[in-house]
């Protein structure tokens, strides 16, 4: 299915997902050089450290990880959207890079995307509470304990909200998106063949919905946005990390293609 006429540009000039290198978020991270000096990927910039990519997309470390083990990357679409929903040729890719994940670890992958509207239901950047107006789907991966669209619905329903639980068939959630998708701002929780929806009409949702929930899932409360003033956190979310990077580079992980 070619991509259909789009409001928003291929790119955009100063959003940091479309031009990574000038984004201002990450140098703190030059404080940590410990990937870099062990010779595992990239140097102490997250912003120049890709570990998967694809004609669409672009896969980097998430640059807090929710999990002490490091396992959660962001899957970055690399035109200028504000949600995966929004038609594009990308459901093959994000389906074979989320095959690759479960034949990996064999364990269910959890895909989870806050998800913006369009402006002909008068949505313009930034009038949701998306931390980043550029789509981004978080990719949490291996073992879960306990179950997380379980403990997810119960977060979201905690936080007034009451969503909805949809099926996905075919394990491919961008098409299940697209199916679903009215324009509106929405949250897109989804473990195998499952998922949780909730469609943000009034654009609600709060920023690090998902991040905050699963943190507390997996241990800890983590805050990307504290990690400049706050040198315990920052020294905490690199060793998560350099630990998911060395992972990947000692067992090959993403670069299946």
């Amino acid at each position: 299915m070619a991509e259909s006429v789009s409001p928003f540009p291929a790119q955009k000039p100063g959003c940091l997902f479309c031009f990574p290198r000038e984004g201002g978020i990450t140098p703190h991270f030059k404080d940590w050089e410990g990937w870099g000096r062990q010779g595992r990927v990239g140097g102490g910039n997250l912003a120049e450290v890709t570990l998967f990519e694809s004609d669409g997309l672009r896969v980097v470390p998430d640059i807090f990880p929710v999990r002490s083990d490091g396992h959660h990357v962001l899957a970055i679409g690399k035109k200028h959207r504000t949600a995966y929903a929004q038609p594009e040729v990308l459901a093959s890719e994000m389906h074979h890079l989320l095959h690759v994940l479960r034949d990996e670890t064999g364990k269910p992958v959890i895909f989870a995307e806050h998800g913006g509207g369009m402006p002909h239901n008068g949505y313009e950047e930034p009038d949701t509470n998306m931390s980043i107006h550029h789509r981004h789907a978080h990719i949490v991966y291996g073992e879960h304990g306990l179950n997380p669209l379980a403990y997810m619905r119960n977060a979201l329903q905690l936080e007034g909200w009451d969503p909805k639980t949809i099926a996905v068939p075919n394990l491919n959630p961008v098409d299940k998106l697209v199916e679903l998708y009215n324009g509106h701002p929405y949250l897109f929780f989804n473990v195998g063949p499952e998922a949780l929806w909730i469609e943000d009409t009034q654009g609600a949702m709060r920023s690090m919905t998902t991040q905050r929930n699963l943190s507390k899932m997996y241990g800890r409360e983590v805050n990307w946005k504290q990690l400049v003033s706050d040198p315990a956190s920052s020294k905490e979310a690199t060793r998560r990390l350099m630990n998911l990077m060395g992972e990947c580079s000692g067992t090959g992980l993403f670069t299946a293609r």
